[in-house]
């Protein structure tokens, strides 16, 4: 799964402020900047799913239901959901009956979860931007892990009465009542102008940029023709560079970039990508054009 959320986020876009994975569900603090989490969720979410079926010989649906997504308010909540989140591993019943010690052991050891890396730099994640969380905590920069510490495991004792109360509630924002009632208010305007509840965004997507004009430019940067696209190209990686921009610019899951450039499923879609990142780490001329790529394809219309 840890895998899989780095791909997506740097695909769409998407900031990553913590996550806690736990053995029936998983929370995550995410930012979209390009307004598009419906689109991260699912290739999050499908992409992890074809994965575990293809590995344990299996077939059908890995997850229970739509996911949930809230919005939330300014710092203070910011952080203090941070603190519930990755408090999440010892508020189970398993480890109710364990001693404060025990919880706090458990939970700098528990590797699941981004906590390891907030308090400790040797074990931080690329994909995971650590600075917006630990600049809430108002000490020099020195301290901030050490301080942060001190702010989660205090929740091993102390209750966050009002989060709780928040996050049992049925409300689609965490923050004062204002922010609430403006959150709620908000969602069933769409929802009444949408009609339904799937179809509901509190945000645009960011405009999405033509999927043939994606390609014509990727197909002029390699100097390939557009019918080389459909064909196996050795030591191309045209291909995969398409299928990369197709997701990120063109707004298309992997299945649809495979079948947009000749690739049977969206699991291939996703290996020839991971090659690409693989490939960007010790080629500079691959990075020169894809980063040509890029420009070219903002400029779209």
């Amino acid at each position: 799964m840890l895998w899989r959320l780095a791909e997506s986020a740097d695909t769409y876009e998407v900031r990553v402020y913590l996550y806690c994975l736990m053995d029936n569900h998983l929370h995550l603090l995410v930012e979209t900047p390009r307004a598009n989490i419906s689109r991260f969720m699912q290739s999050l979410l499908t992409g992890y799913t074809v994965y575990f079926n293809l590995r344990h010989n299996t077939v059908g649906h890995l997850f229970q239901g739509r996911y949930g997504a809230r919005l939330v308010e300014g710092d203070n909540y910011f952080l203090t959901l941070s603190r519930y989140i990755h408090l999440n591993p010892v508020h189970i019943k398993a480890k109710q009956d364990y001693s404060l010690k025990k919880k706090a052991q458990y939970l700098r050891s528990y590797k699941w979860s981004t906590y390891r890396g907030y308090i400790d730099k040797k074990r931080r994640f690329e994909h995971v931007e650590y600075a917006a969380i630990l600049q809430c905590m108002h000490v020099p920069k020195r301290e901030r892990e050490e301080e942060y510490q001190k702010f989660v495991e205090r929740g091993l004792t102390e209750t966050d009465d009002e989060l709780v109360s928040l996050m049992q509630s049925k409300s689609r924002g965490i923050g004062g009542k204002g922010f609430r009632k403006w959150v709620d208010d908000e969602y069933r305007k769409l929802r009444e102008e949408q009609g339904s509840k799937e179809d509901v965004s509190f945000r645009r997507e960011a405009i999405l940029k033509d999927v043939d004009g994606i390609i014509k430019i990727v197909a002029k940067v390699f100097c390939v023709s557009i019918e080389d696209m459909q064909k196996p190209l050795r030591r191309s990686l045209a291909r995969p560079a398409a299928a990369y921009m197709l997701c990120k610019y063109g707004g298309l899951t992997q299945r649809e970039a495979g079948k947009r450039i000749g690739y049977g499923t969206g699991a291939a879609v996703s290996q020839q990508i991971k090659r690409l990142r693989e490939k960007l780490n010790c080629d500079k001329k691959l990075l020169r054009s894809l980063t040509r790529v890029e420009k070219q394809i903002r400029e779209l219309n």
